[in-house]
Order: structure tokens, then C-alpha cells, then sequence
């Protein structure tokens, strides 16, 4: 679909949904974002100077593609997303992708169930009933609580790393809001653009876009700029706690120790010059995996 922009597409009734702004080398952006029509089955793409472009995974053509997320270093893009709800397993999961380029094709690897998340160099985020997990390579588990929410969506700010963007349903008051939750201070901000909420946007230094409602259908939406934003400091509504996460994975733990010692880790054993791709410690925590060098 290059030379096609997305508001050509938006313009025909194509549906759009999911936005992230992801930093691009020589200061520019690229727009990943999920794609429609109306059987309704979400893809990925990403628009660049050149227009929309698929973004292939190797999931099913039933397989629903949602969330993504990326960054872009000297090995290449990384890219997280939501995935699942084929016929054959109605499940949804979190997927990995690593390539040089995103015309490259690699095909996508499971990494957990669930149904928001994403990955961020080393950085695991994952939901469960209720509430968010931030597994940052070993050291920590951080648990953020949502009593009585069903949360849609787990994105961040890339300029602003520490900084989740949360999409979220009170059941009790039923009600959706978006959070950007502060892993730094706890500081929450409940996000508003044109007057609605903004409902799972992505933000970029200045920019922020978010999937406006169009239709009838809940999710008959298209993404829309922000004009006008409103930030409300909700001052850590939502409790957070942390575990240690070593007490639970022996081998992540036992395996770590070495790790610590060897001349071929990096960040002091949360890394490998051998493992380039991301969550070096979720990888190092199962047990089919082997050591490159030998000791484990």
C-alpha cells in the first residue's frame, strides 16, 4: 500500500485503532497503528514518508494484531504486539519481533498470554485480572492495581520510558479513561483530548493521537490528532506494590548468578553480547534454553 496515507484510507471507512508514535533515527516518527475493514480482524501496519505499509508477523489471516509498540537501535526495529483470537485458539498473546528492517520478514514469537502488554528492551508488561505487571529483566516485579477494571490496553511514552499509557473500564461506574502512570513518582494523570477521552492514544513529545469513535460500533474508530489536551493529576489513586521476583524463578535466579560472573554479560549480567535481541532474563529464565557459552 505505499503512496496510500492513512487518512485516504480512514477517508474510503477504513477502520484504524491503536496508535504509537515510535522515535525514528535522523529525528523523525514513524505511525504504527492496527487496520480493519469491517469482518473486523486488526492488523498491523505503520505509515513512514512513503506511505502504509504491512507489517507481517506470520500469525493466521483469522489471528487478530493489536497494540504494537516498537523502538529502533543499532541492531534494527523491535516490535511488541497483541495477537490471538484465531478460530483454532481463542486465546490472546504477547508477541515479539525482531529484524533489521520492518520490510524484513521474521516471524513473530509468543512470549506470554495476555491481553494487553508490551516489550521494551528488557522490560516485560503484562495484565492479568484487574491489574498491570512490570517484570524489568529480574530485578523487580511492580504490580499497579486496577480494583473492578477491565484494562484494554498497555502502551508508554517513548520519550518518556517510565511513563505507561493505560487504557481502562470501571466496571462499577462504567466508565473508560486513559492514565499515564508514572513508574518513577506513582504520579497518575488521567488524559483528555478534544473535550473525550483519549481512548488508547500514543503520545510523542508535543503529538498525540487516539482512536476517535466514528460509528455505531464500539470499535468503529479511526485515528484523530489531539487539538485541544487535557491532563487531570489524579495524585496515586491506583495502589502499587512490589515483589522480588527471584524467590519465584530458581533458575532465572541460579542462572543470573552466573551470569553476573561471566566476561560475555553486559549491565552487569542482564545482558549477553550473545542474545540481541530483547528480555535477555525472560529468555534466560526457561529451562529449554542454553547457555551460548556453556554454563548453564
Amino acid at each position: 500500500m505505499a503512496g496510500i496515507t492513512l487518512k485516504q484510507i480512514q477517508d474510503r471507512g477504513e477502520m484504524t485503532h491503536m496508535p504509537f508514535l515510535a522515535p525514528q533515527q535522523k529525528d523523525s516518527r514513524i505511525l504504527f497503528f492496527c487496520k480493519a475493514d469491517r469482518p473486523k480482524i486488526w492488523k498491523l501496519y505503520y505509515e513512514d514518508k512513503d506511505g502504509i505499509h504491512r507489517v507481517e508477523t506470520g500469525l493466521s489471516a483469522d489471528s487478530v494484531e493489536c497494540s504494537p509498540t516498537a523502538w529502533q537501535d543499532e541492531d534494527g526495529w523491535h516490535v511488541s504486539f497483541i495477537g490471538g483470537n484465531a478460530p483454532e485458539n481463542r486465546r490472546y498473546y504477547l508477541y515479539r519481533m525482531d529484524r533489521q528492517t520492518l520490510a524484513d520478514f521474521a516471524p513473530a514469537i509468543k512470549v506470554i498470554k495476555t491481553g494487553a502488554g508490551f516489550i521494551y528492551l528488557n522490560r516485560l508488561v503484562y495484565t492479568r485480572e484487574g491489574a498491570v505487571f512490570i517484570d524489568d529483566n529480574e530485578r523487580e516485579i511492580r504490580t499497579i492495581d486496577f480494583p473492578h477494571h477491565r484494562i484494554y490496553r498497555v502502551s508508554y511514552q517513548p520519550d518518556h520510558i517510565e511513563k505507561l499509557i493505560i487504557t481502562a473500564h470501571d466496571i462499577q461506574k462504567n466508565k473508560i479513561y486513559v492514565i499515564e502512570h508514572d513508574l518513577k513518582t506513582n504520579d497518575e494523570t488521567k488524559i483528555e483530548c478534544d473535550g473525550k477521552t483519549a481512548y488508547k492514544c500514543a503520545l510523542l513529545g508535543t503529538e498525540i493521537v487516539y482512536a476517535d469513535r466514528f460509528g455505531v460500533g464500539f470499535e468503529d474508530r479511526k485515528i484523530k490528532t489531539g487539538v485541544t489536551v487535557t491532563h487531570q493529576f489524579l495524585h496515586k489513586l491506583i495502589p502499587d506494590k512490589i515483589e522480588r521476583k527471584q524467590d519465584i524463578d530458581p533458575i532465572g535466579k541460579n542462572r543470573f548468578e552466573i551470569c553476573k560472573s561471566c566476561n560475555q554479560s553486559t549491565e552487569t549480567g542482564f545482558g549477553c553480547v550473545h542474545h540481541k535481541g530483547c528480555c535477555f532474563g525472560l529468555w534466560r529464565s526457561q529451562p529449554e534454553n542454553k547457555c551460548p557459552e556453556g554454563k548453564w
